[in-house]
């Protein structure tokens, strides 16, 4: 599985999606001018993940600023991880 990186840049999140090396981060400021294009890779690349996930995985959110639209996909990620786990 490829991993899914993304620099943290003006008002991008800084991405780290890396299952070989069991790493999963988003960090930094997010307030994309299109959000649904900017979190759709992320929500892709955990649907293809979720297939045949680690046996545990940790993911790390540490941001210093996010605007409304970015909290609701973040909270997707968070649920979608947390609705997985509860039924594996």
């Amino acid at each position: 599985m490829d991993a899914l990186y993304n620099k943290s840049e003006n008002l991008l999140p800084g991405i780290v999606l890396d299952k070989e090396k069991s790493e999963f981060k988003i960090f930094g400021t997010s307030c994309p001018l299109d959000p649904f294009e900017f979190f759709n890779p992320i929500f892709e690349w955990f649907a293809s993940y979720l297939k045949d996930p680690l046996e545990e995985t940790v993911l790390e959110l540490n941001m210093t600023y996010f605007n409304t639209a970015s909290a609701k996909y973040l909270l997707r990620i968070i649920t979608d991880l947390n609705h997985f786990s509860q039924f594996r």
